[in-house]
């Protein structure tokens, strides 16, 4: 259990969380207006009232521009998934203002409230499911080599799909049978008695 811990550590890691606010524009202009008017105000209720009342995002804007708890890589709130806001956001601390950020929908001005970093879990808190995925995987080896040897002593023939290529049947039948087999070369079978049989 712990040489797979420290083998596979990125496993155990959690993704950081952030909760922040924002200011939207399409116009990079106003931006850079936004921009220069947060830094030089010595209001700090500058950044709420540009989200109110100037954003042009009307999601967020009557909440202040929140957008909510997420995940920098994942979804987020109006702007969906996008990877050039995620890296600009990421690494930004509690009450620091981000710099413009030109993403897919236009230019966004941050700030976190809030913020939980990416940590590895420990091995404690882990250390069950640990032993089961090395119990499923030992399950999964044991499985594979019986089937192995079994089909080395027995060579197992496939009797349904002898069955079936005896007899003949309708392409809607090929089709079920195809999507039915599991053996990706069977599949292949049944998808080439297709073509031949109905071009």
């Amino acid at each position: 259990i712990q040489d797979y811990y420290q083998n596979n550590q990125l496993e155990f890691k959690t993704e950081p969380t952030i909760k922040a606010q924002h200011v939207f524009t399409k116009d990079s202009l106003k931006a850079e207006r936004w921009k220069s008017e947060i830094e030089n105000s010595t209001d700090p209720e500058t950044f709420n009232r540009l989200a109110k009342e100037e954003s042009e995002d009307t999601l967020t804007s009557k909440d202040l521009g929140n957008l909510g708890y997420f995940n920098p890589h994942g979804y987020i709130r109006f702007i969906g998934k996008d990877k050039k806001f995620g890296n600009a956001v990421e690494w930004l601390e509690v009450g620091q203002v981000s710099d413009i950020i030109h993403h897919n929908k236009g230019y966004s001005i941050v700030k976190v409230k809030e913020k939980e970093p990416s940590i590895i879990k420990d091995l404690p808190e882990v250390k069950d499911q640990i032993k089961k995925k090395l119990r499923n995987m030992k399950f999964e080896k044991a499985v594979t080599e019986e089937i192995e040897r079994l089909r080395a002593k027995y060579d197992p023939k496939n009797y349904i799909r002898q069955e079936i290529l005896k007899n003949t049947r309708t392409a809607d039948e090929l089709w079920e049978l195809a999507r039915e087999e599991s053996s990706p070369k069977n599949k292949i079978i049944y998808y080439r008695a297709i073509a031949d049989s109905y071009p």
